[in-house]
């Protein structure tokens, strides 16, 4: 068996695959479904349930006691355990008190609370080897991720194409997967393997929009090549909602300096008299440090302006981004040791 072999540990009685990936979800259930079996599949001795289809806790302790049929262990998969009802969690709880020594469970679960009593029946079987993190990967570690999974489909990107494909598809790694698996096909078809940013665009729909709140974030940081991303990303979104948001950022920015300057005032304080939750107002915080109090004024004096050419049937779109890039673009000094 599979689970015998040197290089493997012992098959612990529980798993608990914790985190919001799904792909990686998708690929521990099956790397434990061949650790079990030796091979992908054994339909007599593996059950897979999501909470709708468990009955009641007497046909949950039935399928985790049942004996194997032919073979060493059963492998009872249960997907979205953060969803199963108080009476099903307590059952997997008090079964863990003594498990099957013939059946693994798998349990998997996207936002199960480190408090909960399933979570802690886990973490206390072998010192909580067996719960295994399924979570989602940082932006900044994604474009090598999507290399290594694109050589997977014996494709090769260069790591400018693999950032081109996450801001076209997004950091959902299964729908990754699947567009890589597409594209795979497409160049064996071409005879190539050689994935370029060009092949990407040209080949790969865009799923992805930016929300206005982006916009105002990378306006927040100065960021005028990021604001301009945005931009060409509106899809649904009108300029005249993105800009609105960006002149609301800086309202908020001006206030903070403001608020901080002249009554010296706390950021807890300072959001208090805004009507906002601190963490509510953490972006506009960081770039009330980047932009002077003149620079803010300035841009809202010519807001009202640029909104009345916007709506007077001038381009909004480049009417927006010459504003933003204009924000952006740093005119004085930045500002001193004061906090804001």
């Amino acid at each position: 068996m599979a689970d015998q072999a040197q290089s493997e540990p012992p098959l612990l009685p529980v798993y608990l695959f914790h985190g919001d990936d799904e792909l990686k979800q998708e690929t521990l259930r099956k790397r434990l479904v061949k650790r079990v079996f030796g091979s992908e599949d054994d339909n007599l001795n593996l059950q897979v349930f999501s909470p709708e289809q468990i009955r009641d806790s007497d046909q949950l302790l039935d399928a985790l006691c049942t004996l194997p049929f032919m073979a060493e262990r059963r492998l009872v998969i249960i997907k979205d355990a953060d969803r199963l009802s108080k009476a099903l969690s307590e059952t997997i709880v008090d079964y863990l008190k003594a498990p099957s020594e013939t059946t693994v469970l798998a349990l998997s679960a996207s936002k199960l609370s480190v408090a909960t009593r399933l979570y802690k029946a886990v973490a206390a079987i072998a010192k909580g080897k067996g719960i295994v993190s399924a979570a989602t990967l940082r932006m900044n570690e994604l474009p090598t991720f999507i290399q290594r999974m694109a050589a997977g489909f014996g494709l090769s990107l260069s790591l400018d194409a693999a950032a081109e494909l996450l801001d076209r598809i997004g950091p959902t790694t299964l729908t990754l997967s699947t567009e890589l698996r597409r594209l795979s096909a497409w160049a064996q078809a071409q005879k190539i393997n050689q994935i370029t940013v060009d092949i990407i665009r040209e080949h790969v729909q865009r799923l992805t929009e930016s929300k206005p709140w982006d916009l105002a974030d990378a306006l927040s940081r100065r960021e005028g090549a990021e604001c301009l991303k945005h931009i060409r990303r509106l899809g649904s979104t009108k300029p005249t909602t993105l800009f609105a948001y960006c002149v609301s950022r800086l309202r908020e920015m001006l206030s903070i300096k403001a608020l901080g300057q002249h009554r010296n005032l706390s950021n807890q304080h300072i959001a208090e008299v805004l009507g906002r939750q601190e963490w509510q107002l953490r972006t506009a915080f960081a770039g009330a440090r980047l932009y002077s109090s003149d620079e803010l004024i300035e841009a809202l004096i010519a807001a009202p302006s640029i909104e009345a050419r916007m709506k007077s049937g001038e381009d909004a779109e480049q009417l927006l981004s010459l504003w933003v890039t204009g924000c952006c673009q740093p005119r004085q000094p930045r500002q001193s040791a004061r906090p804001y």
